[in-house]
């Protein structure tokens, strides 16, 4: 069942969610006690695409004034969660909002209805950094913030609070050099369970995607927050000696785990497009190789229309690219070059497979595609194979089906033929 609410149903509604919230906020203590405790909530990824890098939220428990409060920071509304991909990509600055949870109820409805893994990390903080994170906390509920999946996501946002709670203590980190994957290889490795939603985002991903990470960036996965809190420790000094405590007491696991969810092989998009591609070249030779201008076959109609398709994709996916690489306030859709393989202008210039007379224009535009097919991979300075493959057979389609439509619109008389 669909609900169109109009705007203003939908601005009331989201006006009592944020009520809510903080009616539950005024509830709060001004100080926590001795006994408090705050730890780092770890979701796992779901099968949803907002829940892709799986999600980070905060509990605050404090037994003696009756507190256990779950801090979350990933809530957008149901119209965007709805169309996530499709907001991610164009919406112009997208908000999340943070809000305050009674840990049990959030738990029960959550936990136990998607299965997915939770994990508990205590933080060994003093009352003082406690107090500090805490009165952060309260300050941020009901607030929202500007989401960006990879600079400033739940995750990112715990460990800057984290951060803040410490900033009069040096806090060191171990085996940063796990944390230095490139984001491409983290998102195509995320999205195994997607194949189609994979292909499109490592597409959609630039150039500095493949950059390798420092530790703190590769923050906006919970389980690569997990890992670094786990490898870090801060250095306190007692009794005029610097010892070095591990920051998280201790972890455990919460609820129960499905197990997670299936994994498409990495290979299965490259089976399909290397078919395509094989068959796109051979067929492209043969048809260069047999070109009669006054004769068409079967063969020749039935790959007019596979042009046009494959022609007019490419411009849509041009398009798109080459507006995200404009309008995006995601900052690693910026900077992709892929838009000059799949050129914008490829979705008009399909239409021309039907025309029987030569052109000069066109001979020169299917030139120029076959040289964009190659110039974007040769100005990456970091090559990694996770997504690039599978660019590289969708080029190699497009450059096969180029080279006959410049067969085909060769403007000079074959000096073999008589």
């Amino acid at each position: 069942m669909v609900f169109n609410l109009n705007p203003m149903k939908k601005y009331l509604l989201f006006l009592a969610f944020f009520m809510s919230s903080l009616a539950f906020a005024a509830n709060f203590p001004e100080k926590l006690s001795n006994s408090a405790q705050i730890s780092v909530i770890i979701i796992g990824q779901d099968e949803s695409l907002h829940g892709t890098f799986g999600e980070s939220a905060l509990r605050v428990y404090d037994s003696e004034q009756g507190l256990d409060a779950l801090f979350t920071f990933q809530n957008f509304s149901q119209d965007f969660t709805t169309y996530f991909f499709y907001n991610l990509m164009l919406t112009k600055i997208p908000y999340s909002a943070v809000e305050a949870h009674r840990f049990t109820q959030y738990f029960l409805q959550n936990q136990w209805v998607k299965e997915h893994s939770w994990e508990e990390l205590a933080l060994n903080l003093t009352v003082d950094e406690m107090d500090a994170l805490y009165c952060r906390l309260i300050d941020l509920t009901g607030t929202a913030y500007p989401y960006d999946f990879y600079d400033l996501n739940s995750s990112k946002m715990i460990w800057s609070l984290v951060d803040f709670a410490l900033r009069n203590e040096k806090v060191i980190h171990l085996n940063d050099s796990d944390f230095s994957t490139p984001v491409r290889s983290i998102v195509f490795k995320s999205l195994s369970h997607r194949p189609l939603v994979r292909y499109f985002m490592t597409l959609m991903l630039g150039f500095r995607a493949d950059k390798k990470l420092k530790s703190q960036d590769s923050l906006f996965t919970s389980q690569n927050l997990s890992n670094y809190l786990k490898n870090s420790f801060i250095v306190r000094t007692d009794s005029g000696e610097s010892e070095n405590h591990p920051l998280v007491l201790m972890s455990r696991k919460l609820g129960k785990d499905s197990g997670g969810f299936r994994a498409f092989p990495f290979y299965f998009n490259l089976i399909f497009l290397g078919a395509i591609f094989i068959l796109s070249l051979a067929v492209s030779i043969f048809q260069m190789i047999k070109y009669n201008p006054d004769f068409q076959s079967g063969l020749d109609f039935t790959f007019q229309a596979f042009d046009l398709l494959l022609y007019s994709l490419a411009g849509i996916a041009g398009f798109i690219l080459l507006a995200n690489c404009i309008f995006s306030s995601q900052e690693l859709f910026r900077f992709n070059f892929n838009w000059l393989w799949l050129f914008p202008l490829h979705f008009a210039a399909g239409f021309t497979v039907f025309k029987k007379n030569k052109s000069r224009t066109m001979f020169v535009y299917w030139l120029l595609t076959l040289l964009l097919c190659v110039v974007p991979f040769l100005i990456f300075r970091g090559f990694y194979f996770e997504g690039r493959l599978e660019q590289i057979l969708t080029s190699g389609i497009i450059f096969a089906r180029s080279l006959f439509q410049v067969r085909r619109h060769f403007p000079f008389k074959n000096p073999l033929k008589n």
